[in-house]
């Protein structure tokens, strides 16, 4: 009977223990999990460092050059001023981006990074001039990452100021632009090629004017070329081309009439057949009489077109 009671009494004391161990496992392991979460430190991107880094800081266009005539140097550098909570950043980190050079009337960008001085500024000027361009330069902190989410928060800070250089082409030019009707029947007088030839006069452009062009060979370069070249040789530097037409029919609203026009111009160099630039620009005009509205888009269309002559010949 002892003998019974003792195994009894040891298995009791055996589960007891067993049990106990468990609970102290259990226990270790949440404590374990509970210390595991408690050490978790949130990992931040580089984007989020990076923005992290620009707290308080600004950048600003201090003082831009005018626009200069290509193959000029600019009269004076861009200044570009970076502060942070106010005060002058020195040493700040930047990178500029602007036009280099052109190709196919399309500016080819370039990049340069750069640091602030003791006052928080930094100046540029580009040194390459000789082309025309209508852009910009923009100047943001150099983000030093190819990561395209560190380049997103650069932009952010980023600020822009033109980048305008005229051609370089003014004179010894002709024009030949074809006005069409409402029924795309081209007209035989020559209105928005002496509109435009005033705008260009205007611009500064020299020894310029109208010229004639047979409608039949208008669709081709190459048949431009060979009868303008035949006509007038090397004597002529540039031929600017093209179509004026109704981009929708005239809307009558309100006792309004509203018209919109839409160029297309091709400038070509005269000495080897190249077209240099083409565009395509419109204009709006909103006047009491059908007629107003025609004359006034078609003077807003000369000076669109002006304005893209004389900084992307």
């Amino acid at each position: 009977m002892k003998k019974i009671a003792y195994i009894f009494t040891s298995c009791i004391t055996l589960f007891l223990l067993l049990s106990c161990e468990s609970t102290q496992i259990e226990k270790q392991s949440e404590v374990l999990q509970s210390q595991q979460a408690g050490l978790e430190i949130p990992v931040k991107s580089e984007a989020e460092l990076f923005e992290e880094s620009l707290n308080g800081i600004k950048l600003s266009v201090v003082s831009a050059p005018s626009p200069i005539i290509a193959g000029n140097a600019f009269k004076k550098p861009y200044t570009i001023a970076v502060t942070i909570n106010e005060k002058p950043a020195a040493s700040f980190p930047l990178i500029i981006k602007f036009p280099q050079s052109k190709e196919k009337g399309i500016p080819v960008f370039s990049e340069v990074s750069v640091k602030t001085d003791e006052n928080g500024n930094v100046s540029f000027n580009p040194e390459n001039t000789d082309f025309s361009c209508d852009s910009y330069i923009a100047v943001a902190p150099d983000p030093k990452s190819t990561d395209s989410e560190v380049i997103a928060v650069a932009k952010k800070y980023e600020v822009k100021s033109d980048f305008k250089i005229k051609t370089k082409l003014r004179s010894n030019g002709i024009i030949s632009l074809v006005d069409y009707n409402l029924s795309e029947k081209p007209l035989a007088d020559t209105l928005s090629s002496s509109l435009l030839l005033k705008d260009l006069m205007k611009k500064g452009f020299t020894s310029i004017g109208n010229f004639d062009i047979p409608r039949n060979i208008l669709s081709t370069s190459d048949g431009i070329y060979k009868y303008v070249h035949g006509i007038v040789g090397n004597s002529v530097s540039f031929l600017v081309y093209g179509t004026v037409k109704y981009a929708t029919p005239i809307i009558q609203e309100n006792g309004l009439y509203k018209c919109t026009l839409a160029g297309r111009i091709s400038c070509m160099n005269l000495k080897t057949g190249e077209i240099l630039y083409t565009t395509e620009k419109t204009a709006t005009a909103i006047e009491s009489v059908d007629w107003k509205a025609i004359n006034s888009a078609r003077e807003k269309l000369s000076e669109e077109l002006g304005q893209a002559i004389n900084y992307n010949l």
